[in-house]
C-alpha cells in the first residue's frame, strides 16, 4: 500500500492508496508536534506500507525531521515531493516553481485530469489560493490573499478591541454583524465568496468556451454553499495529484 500525507499549517492528513483509489483517510491538529502526530498516523493502519509520498508545506528543517521519523516508523524511505516546471502534462507559470506550495501543484495536476475544459483550482485553507490552467495544461497564474481564520488573526493581533474568540463571533452565515466579532466573522466571509466569484468570471472572460472550478481545504464546503457560480468540491485533489504522479514515475 501507499501512504499518504499531506502536511498543512494546521493538521496533517493522511490516506492509503492501492496506487489507483484512496483506500482510507484520517486527519489530526499537529500543533509542530511531530515526533508525536507521525507516530500517531502509523497507529491508524496494520496493512504493510510499500511506499511514502509527503506533501509538505513546513520549512526545510521540520520537513527533514518528518522524513527521519517516517523512515523510523516504517523502514521505507519516504518520497518527499516538490514543486516542479513540468510535471503531468502540467507547465508551471513561476519562473522559481520551488517557490509554489506543493499542495497547490498537486491539487492543479489532479484537476487538469478532471476536465477537459480549463480548470479553476480554489484552495480554501490557511489561505486562499486560486489557480488557473488552460485547456493544454499550462498554468496562467493565480491569487493569494489570506484566508477567513486568518483575516481574522490579523484583526485581532492588530487592533484592541476585536476579541474573535468571542462566541457571539461564530455566524451561520453572511448577515450583517451587530457586534464587532460578528462583523469581523461575517467580512472575512464575504471577502473570501467575493475574491472567488470575481476569479470565476474574471476565468470565464478569458476561457468563453468553458472553465471547470474545483474547490478543496477545510474551509471549502462552508464558501461552496454561498458562491454565484456553481463549483465542484473535491476534497482529495492533493492526495489524487499524488497518485497521478506516482503513476507517471511508475510508467502506467
Amino acid at each position: 500500500m501507499l501512504l499518504l500525507i499531506d502536511i498543512g499549517n494546521t493538521r496533517i492528513k493522511f490516506a492509503l492508496s492501492d496506487g489507483q483509489s484512496l483506500q482510507q483517510h484520517g486527519a489530526i491538529e499537529h500543533e509542530y508536534a511531530w515526533e508525536q502526530s507521525i507516530r500517531q498516523i502509523f497507529t491508524e493502519f496494520t496493512l504493510p506500507i510499500e511506499a511514502c509520498f509527503i506533501a509538505s508545506v513546513m520549512a526545510e528543517q521540520d520537513n527533514q525531521f518528518i522524513e527521519e521519523l517516517i523512515s523510523t516508523c516504517s523502514g521505507i524511505s519516504p518520497n518527499l515531493l516538490k514543486t516542479q516546471r513540468f510535471q503531468c502534462g502540467l507547465e508551471n507559470a513561476y519562473s522559481n516553481p520551488e517557490t509554489m506550495g506543493i499542495d497547490r501543484w498537486l491539487a492543479m495536476i489532479a484537476a487538469g485530469q478532471k476536465s477537459q475544459q480549463a480548470v479553476l483550482i480554489i484552495g480554501c485553507g490557511s489561505a486562499l489560493t486560486l489557480d488557473l490552467v488552460d485547456i493544454h495544461g499550462s498554468h496562467q497564474g493565480g491569487y493569494i490573499i489570506p484566508g477567513i481564520r486568518m483575516m481574522q488573526n490579523a484583526l485581532d493581533r492588530q487592533t484592541a478591541l476585536i476579541d474573535i474568540s468571542a462566541e457571539e463571533s461564530l455566524m451561520p452565515d453572511w448577515q450583517w454583524g451587530r457586534s464587532t466579532q460578528q462583523c469581523v466573522s461575517a467580512g472575512s466571509l464575504l471577502a473570501t465568496i467575493s475574491v472567488i466569484d470575481r476569479a470565476i468570471i474574471n476565468a470565464e472572460i478569458e476561457y468563453p468556451e468553458g472553465v471547470s472550478c474545483f474547490i478543496y481545504g477545510g474551509d471549502a464546503p462552508r464558501v461552496q454553499s454561498y458562491l454565484r457560480q456553481a463549483v465542484n468540491y473535491e476534497p482529495d485533489l492533493v492526495f489524487l495529484g499524488m497518485l497521478n504522479i506516482y503513476a507517471e514515475l511508475k510508467g502506467c
